[in-house]
Order: structure tokens, then sequence, then C-alpha cells
């Protein structure tokens, strides 16, 4: 019992750890949430914009500025001491000896100096800057979403895009491989005079196309892994590594299938969508930076209080014994006023950019618009068509495996020749190569549609 017990244990292990290597949609999405480059940009923009509104907030508080110097005097002048005798001649008066007239310069020497700057009345300039600060921030979390948003319909179309290419590369092989022998048998009819050479050289030229195809399938899902592995931030990630599921896109057909194109785009306009809330907060953005820009025009004065304290000796304030009553120390409170009188016109200026930068904003809103209009038309265009082109191909596939059926019949009969039939299998490959790209290009239209849609 022992030994199959080690064995079932092993290969347990052994499909855990092949389930390890292999990622869901869901598991790209999260993958990219947290590794995509974008995305943690965006993330680092929301954090600096809050710091913003911090800093503007700051404004309506005071600034504290406090400067300290202390310097050693090697050679201080030293004291200075008379005898009044020297200089008074009055009889019977008598000196009472030197006189000290300045004590000396000691080593040290302190200069202390605090600043209090509080603003009173800025001409509405703190309320606007805090105020676009807050729109700015507003902004950057929205284009935090969008940036989520646009990389996770990547990952999806990606995703899809490189599990059909898997199935149609491997489609192509087998094309490959049956017009490799189609050409073999080419080769002896027409060694044999049984087959003109253009016949032969076209059979040769479509198996060397059908070669030029399987390469260039092969270099879009190197393209597509490595997008994806730079997406979702991933060393290494191969076609092989991904689990998609197919109901999961039909899910999404069924959800699509239900809406008419007016209603999806009137979704794909509205102003719940993340882009358009974003144009919204940038038009809003213009319009406190243009109010801004006047309150800051020349002649609107600034009100600030200020107070000063100063100090300097060679005692150490609040330390050293005897500082206030050997030193120097003082106080002063200000009201400040200031205005600019003259700036040879920048503030109007900067006041007519200001209004320049929210007519841009209008015209970016309406060219989002119709940016968004004119692709939801493309891929929904795409959608349709495809769903048509499947169905015809599901059609044309089911002929073609009726004639493969017969040309089967026929050469084991006798009747039939080994090329027609694999000719057959050729035109039924190629058939269900071309299913795929329909299918392909209606799921990568699906989720361009539901991404513009919202939904």
């Amino acid at each position: 019992m022992r030994k199959p017990f080690c064995i079932l244990l092993v290969l347990l292990f052994s499909c855990f750890l092949f389930a390890s290597d292999l990622y869901t949609v869901e598991d790209l999405l999260s993958l990219m949430e947290v590794n995509s480059t974008d995305v943690r940009k965006a993330r680092e923009e929301v954090q600096k914009a809050a710091l913003d509104i911090s800093d503007a907030k700051a404004s309506y508080y005071p600034t504290v500025d406090l400067t300290l110097t202390g310097s050693y005097i090697a050679n201080p002048m030293e004291a200075i001491r008379i005898n009044p005798a020297d200089y008074i001649n009055i009889p019977n008066v008598a000196t009472g000896g030197y006189v000290t007239l300045y004590k000396g310069q000691e080593n040290t020497y302190y200069q202390f100096k605090l600043e209090l700057v509080q603003p009173i009345y800025t001409s509405g300039k703190i309320p606007s800057a805090v105020r676009l600060a807050k729109q700015a921030y507003e902004a950057r979390v929205l284009a935090l979403e969008k940036a989520v948003e646009d990389n996770a319909v990547k990952v999806k179309a990606q995703s899809a895009a490189l599990y059909f290419l898997n199935e149609l590369l491997t489609v192509v092989s087998e094309t490959s491989e049956l017009s490799d022998r189609l050409v073999e048998i080419s080769c002896s009819a027409f060694e044999n005079g049984l087959m003109l050479e253009s016949d032969y050289k076209s059979i040769v030229a479509k198996a060397r196309a059908t070669d030029s195809a399987k390469a260039q399938i092969q270099a879009q899902i190197l393209s597509l892994e490595a997008e994806i592995s730079a997406l979702c931030g991933l060393d290494e990630f191969s076609a092989s590594s991904l689990s998609f599921s197919e109901k999961e896109i039909e899910s999404l057909y069924e959800k699509l299938d239900i809406y008419s194109y007016e209603e999806l785009k009137n979704m794909a306009v509205s102003g719940e969508r993340t882009v358009f809330r974003l144009m919204t907060t940038l038009e809003i953005i213009s319009q406190e930076a243009r109010k801004l820009s006047s309150a800051s025009v020349s002649w609107k004065p600034d009100v600030a209080l200020v107070v000063d304290f100063d100090y300097s000796g060679s005692r150490f304030p609040l330390i050293e014994t005897d500082w206030y009553r050997q030193n120097d120390w003082g106080a002063t409170v200000t009201v400040a006023v200031k205005t600019t009188l003259f700036d040879a016109g920048s503030s109007g200026r900067a006041v007519k950019r200001a209004i320049a930068d929210s007519s841009e904003a209008e015209i970016d809103f309406s060219s989002a618009r119709s940016q968004v209009l004119s692709s939801l038309a493309e891929n929904f265009g795409s959608y349709r068509s495809s769903q048509a082109e499947i169905s015809y191909q599901k059609a044309l596939y089911e002929s073609d495996l009726s004639i493969r059926d017969i040309k089967e019949s026929l050469m084991g009969s006798g009747y039939g020749s080994e090329s027609d039939y694999v000719q057959s299998l050729i035109d039924l490959s190629i058939c269900r190569s071309d299913l795929i790209r329909a299918e392909m290009n209606r799921a990568i239209a699906a989720y361009t549609v539901s991404y513009l849609c919202g939904l």
C-alpha cells in the first residue's frame, strides 16, 4: 500500500507544480495591477498629488524661520580702563583709581533670529491653489483608473489573441505537413509525366505560402508573449502558460448581443465613463488655474503679519547665565502689504494663457468623444462582420467535411487519387484556420467594445 500511496503523492505534487505555472486571465489582470509600469507610475502620481494638497493647505498656516549663528573670536578686543586723575585736575579732590569704560570683548558671539509670517489676505490665491490641488488629485485618481482599464483590455485582448493564435499554429502546422505530402505526390506525378510543370510549381508555391504563414504566426505569438510579460511584470511567459476559458468570452458575446448599436453609443459617450470624467476634471482644473492667474494680476495685494524676535551677544540664550542682562534682544510685530505695481503685462498674459488652456480642454473633450465613437464604430463593425464570417466558415467546414469523406471513399475504392484526398484535407484545414481567425477577430473586437462602453 505504501508504494502506490507514494506514487499518488508524487503525481499530485507534480500536478501542483504544473498548475502553478498556469495563468488565467484573472491572474494576469491581478499581476498587471501590481506590476504594470503605467499603473505603478500613475499610482505614484496620485501620491504626489496628495502631497500637493497638503502643501497648498499649509499656506493657510504661518511659516516660522529660525536663523542661528555662532562665532569664536581668537583675538577679542581688550577692556578699556582710564584713570580720572589723568583728565581731571581739581585741587583737594581725590580720585578713586581706574574706571572701566568697556569690559572687553569675549571670545564667543551669538546671533539669533526667529521670524513668523502669517498670511492674512491673499486676494484668493490660497483658496484657489487648494481647490486646484484637490482637482489635480482627482484627475490623478481618474488617470490611475484609466491606466488600469487601458491595460486590462490589453491583457484580455492579447490573451485571447494568443490563445487563438496558438490554436491557429497547430492547424497551420498540420496544413504544412499536408502540403509537404502533396508536394511529394505532385513531384512524383510530374516526373512521371502525369502533371504539368506549371501545376507542380503552383502546388510548391502554395506549400511555401503555408510555411510563410506559419512563420508569421510564430512571430506574432512571440510578440504577444513579450507584451503580456511586460504588462504583467513576468520574467517568462509563453502561450503554454495561459489558461484561457472560452466560456468567459461567450458570456461577453451574450452580454453584447443584448444591446443595439445606438445603446452602445450612448454608453460609450456617457459622462460616467472614466475617460470623460477625467476630461471633465481637466476642464475644471483649467478653470481653477484661470482663477488663480486672475488672483495674481497686478495691484492685487497680499497682507501678512510678520513677527520678529532677535538676539545678539556673547551668551547663548536660554542656556548660559545672565544672557538677558548682558546682551541685546528685541521683538518686532509688523503688518506687511505686498503687491506688484508693474510687471510689463506678465500677469495679464498669464490670465490669457489660462483662458486658452480652458478652451483647449473643451476641444480635447470633444476630440475624445469623437475618437471613442469612431473606435466603437470600427470595432462594432468588426464584431458583427466576424460573426457573419464565423457562420460562413462553419457552413463551409461542413461542406468540406462532406467532400473529404467522398474523396476518402473514392480513394479507398480505387476510383480516387491520394492527391485529391490530401487536397481535401488541406481545404478542410484552411477552412479551420479561417474560422479560428474569425473567432480571434470577434474576441478582440468584443473586448474593445466592452471597454469602450464600460461593460
